[in-house]
């Protein structure tokens, strides 16, 4: 938690960002103090912000930012992914091989194991596809990953299948 009132920056600007005002949300980050604005909690509520605003060049720069860190933290991989997959010229192989590093490092992080269920997936490499999605139901809360996989359009072709377990 960083200290007031740099905290309460934070606070409002995820509270924006839910809002899905990404624009107000940055004017609150801009408020934090110079030498917080590249803490792990500024990076991930920045990275969400550059998301929102599709702007996935300076997503993936922050994700690696993240990773370089707070190499603890999974969800620099998992931003990772997301913008390399995103970013101008970017691919799902991309996405893939950058999130695989993660996935080493965090074996049991399920949304990890979600994402490349998804990259498989749009990759018609559907045994691999399902071999992870198995792997995010061991590792989280079942329920909550079957209900994800068959909200998520990326797994459509696995949803009959899904809809099984």
């Amino acid at each position: 938690m960083l200290p007031p009132p740099n905290q309460f920056f934070i606070e409002a600007a995820v509270g924006w960002l839910e809002l899905g005002n990404p624009r107000e949300a940055l004017i609150e980050l801009d408020q934090l103090d110079a030498s917080l604005r590249n803490c792990a909690q500024a990076l991930g509520v920045e990275w969400g912000i550059r998301a929102a605003l599709s702007e996935w060049e300076t997503a993936l720069k922050i994700a690696k930012t993240l990773i370089e860190i707070d190499p603890a933290n999974p969800s620099g991989w998992i931003h990772l992914g997301y913008s390399s997959r995103r970013v101008p010229g970017g691919t799902v192989l991309d996405a893939w091989n950058n999130l695989l590093s993660g996935a080493a490092r965090f074996p049991r992080e399920p949304i990890i194991a979600f994402n490349l269920a998804c990259y498989a997936c749009q990759m018609n490499r559907l045994d691999k596809a399902r071999a992870w999605f198995h792997r995010a139901t061991e590792s989280g809360d079942r329920k909550e990953i079957l209900k994800m996989g068959l909200a998520e359009k990326d797994l459509e072709p696995l949803w009959s299948e899904i809809k099984k377990l």
